[in-house]
């Protein structure tokens, strides 16, 4: 079956992921949030308030060690469209736990 997955449901997705993790490849997540979780803090988000929430949550639970966990776990996650290509929520992600908002 294939599905057609548009743009911004794709990115959403691997936000909420960045947040929930992903078991079956042992890439950690936030600990303690859940699919139920994600959902309350991300639904209704635009992509640049999820993306605020993703780094917050990445500087509470890993603090001095946030930005080099949410580099490693995007570039885990995300999936590239080219092999070059590199996670583009990491230099945004790590502005938003240096406080850089």
């Amino acid at each position: 079956e294939i599905l057609d997955i548009k743009l911004k449901e794709a990115n959403l997705f691997f936000l909420r992921q960045m947040l929930t993790a992903d078991s079956t490849d042992n890439i950690p997540g936030i600990p303690k949030v859940g699919n139920k979780t994600a959902a309350k803090l991300l639904d209704g988000k635009d992509e640049e308030e999820a993306i605020s929430i993703v780094g917050q949550k990445y500087r509470e639970s890993y603090k001095d060690s946030a930005e080099e966990a949410a580099t490693e776990i995007a570039q885990l996650l995300w999936i590239r469209r080219d092999e070059e290509e590199i996670c583009p929520y990491i230099p945004r992600f790590c502005q938003v736990i240096r406080g850089q908002e």
